[in-house]
């Protein structure tokens, strides 16, 4: 490979897209494992100056922290930065998360981003949080936990598979509890049917395509879990499936997860939402 990229004459950014053409195609399918530690070649986050208003002017951002593609030093790679919820009201934005001319707040997440633990896939995405600066202050199965969102997949991926809404579990093995997902035109759900084992469940809805509006919802309500996308909703009752997560705490995530890492800078997931809050209604 070095010899072949030498002798074609290309650029540092033309043999790096190369490269990780090549690497996409040695890729296994559905493999959600770290990657290895190689010898990758340093990717800078591209300078795009980036206009309009920030998006804590039109969503409130209080209680959320922000997980980027990219590294602290300004790289694609290694292990993602983080916006905390202070510098998000205080008018943090970014070319992976700023507002459009609609003032659509936008997730764009290339597919050579950063990553954090336990998975080899780059994000560009919120994590709730309940006390801002304290992890570990999450809720339980009891009372009503809701999700509400409105958006619009603008670009996806090869692999088209992005996830937009979770609800994460955050003791014990630190599952997610539902990923809802594109796949390939279609909106689907992911049910973990244990926090302590790897199968899931999965609930088809209609197909939604690109660049139209999406209106969903992801509630748990003692322990039964409802999921909503464009007026259809299916339910599934935790606790049937595994007792256990009435021991497990949990929070909210929204975003551009793509289920995708490799291709160049340009490819990744880009996701529009003009809508998003979350509610909580938990019992004493």
């Amino acid at each position: 490979m070095p010899g072949l990229l030498a002798a074609l004459n290309l650029t540092d950014d033309q043999k790096a897209g190369f490269q990780a053409q090549e690497r996409k195609k040695q890729r296994p399918s559905g493999n959600n494992q770290p990657k290895p530690e190689v010898n990758l070649p340093i990717i800078k986050v591209p300078v795009t100056p980036v206009v309009g208003p920030p998006p804590a002017s039109r969503f409130n951002l209080k209680n959320w922290k922000l997980t980027l593609p990219y590294n602290k030093a300004g790289n694609y790679g290694g292990h993602a930065a983080e916006i905390g919820a202070k510098q998000l009201v205080a008018g943090f934005k970014d070319p992976h998360f700023y507002t459009d001319a609609n003032g659509t707040m936008i997730f764009w997440c290339p597919v050579i981003g950063s990553t954090t633990g336990n998975t080899k896939f780059p994000r560009s995405e919120l994590r709730e949080m309940l006390e801002p600066g304290n992890v570990g202050r999450n809720w339980d199965s009891t009372g009503t936990h809701q999700l509400e969102g409105r958006c619009r997949l603008l670009q996806v991926p090869s692999y088209p598979k992005v996830v937009i809404g979770q609800i994460h579990s955050y003791t014990g093995k630190s599952k997610p509890l539902v990923k809802l997902q594109y796949y390939k035109g279609r909106m689907e759900a992911l049910v973990k049917l244990s926090p302590f084992a790897g199968k899931d469940k999965l609930i088809k809805f209609a197909d939604v395509g690109l660049n139209n509006d999406i209106a969903w919802q992801i509630q748990l309500k003692d322990a039964v879990l409802s999921v909503t996308v464009n007026g259809v909703t299916q339910t599934e009752n935790m606790l049937t499936h595994d007792p256990r997560w009435a021991e497990q705490t949990f929070y909210f995530k929204a975003g551009a997860y793509p289920q995708d890492d490799t291709g160049d800078v340009t490819e990744g997931a880009r996701v529009a939402f003009s809508q998003l809050n979350a509610s909580h209604n938990q019992k004493p």
